[in-house]
């Protein structure tokens, strides 16, 4: 625990409990880090509930935060062989896409705008007209997170932030990647042995036919993954509207 310690209390010179910076035991820091995690619940409603600052539960959470990042970002999470085949929704077989194991989508936050010119230039959105941060999320056709990024700068295109996540090295050769337009990343695929099937682009006035059916077919697959984004939007929300209110 001298990791977490490190960062929830810099100016600690002891190791125990009797020192005067520590003012929460471990279990209770984790507890209050899990819970504040799950229901979105202010920092300083924490802290009236385990009698202490909103200094300490910030230092806590924070050191909670990196720790666990990193340890989670250590763990091998990928399914055991025929896990997703076996659970892959009937949706997908109907628009024969069997070999589907993959689903990529990025994400866009507002973030505040810096003093910076160069920061702010590469963060900015002209569709969001804002500073941004861009988030990569991928999933398995069933649901179960394959994937979330880091958050970039806005401007960082979809090609680039897929291959510097290296999210496509999760994924089994010969499989199905489901992506928007936007993502121009079949050469990356094809590199890793991967079938990178996009929406079709409209070449002339109209839609063929088959482009129509194959658009809409895509789009419902996607919308796995469009639920996904919009669960961790809206967790967001919720958190910064607590936030708010207190």
């Amino acid at each position: 625990m001298r990791a977490v310690t490190k960062h929830r209390y810099p100016d600690c010179k002891g190791g125990g409990l009797e020192t005067k910076s520590w003012k929460l035991d471990t279990k209770t820091e984790l507890m209050a880090f899990i819970t504040v995690c799950r229901h979105s619940l202010h920092l300083g409603i924490m802290a009236r509930m385990v009698q202490t600052s909103v200094l300490t539960i910030s230092r806590a959470f924070i050191g909670w935060a990196i720790f666990l990042s990193t340890v989670f970002e250590c763990l091998d999470l990928k399914p055991l062989p025929g896990f997703v085949q076996a659970y892959l929704p009937q949706e997908f077989y109907d628009a024969g896409y069997v070999e589907t194991e993959a689903l990529g989508d990025a994400t866009k936050t507002w973030i505040t705008q810096s003093e910076n010119y160069d920061i702010n230039n590469i963060t900015f959105s002209s569709y969001k007209n804002h500073t941004t941060g861009k988030t990569s999320v991928w999933i398995y056709p069933h649901g179960g997170l394959l994937h979330c990024s880091d958050t970039y700068p806005g401007t960082i295109s979809d090609k680039d932030i897929t291959e510097q996540c290296e999210v496509l090295d999760k994924v089994n050769k010969g499989k199905i990647i489901l992506t928007d337009k936007g993502f121009d990343i079949a050469d990356l695929c094809h590199h890793k042995g991967l079938l990178l099937n996009p929406p079709p682009l409209k070449f002339d006035s109209q839609y063929e036919q088959t482009d129509i059916s194959k658009n809409f077919d895509i789009a419902t697959l996607r919308i796995y993954n469009e639920n996904f984004i919009g669960r961790m939007r809206l967790d967001h929300l919720e958190y910064l509207l607590a936030h708010e209110s207190n």
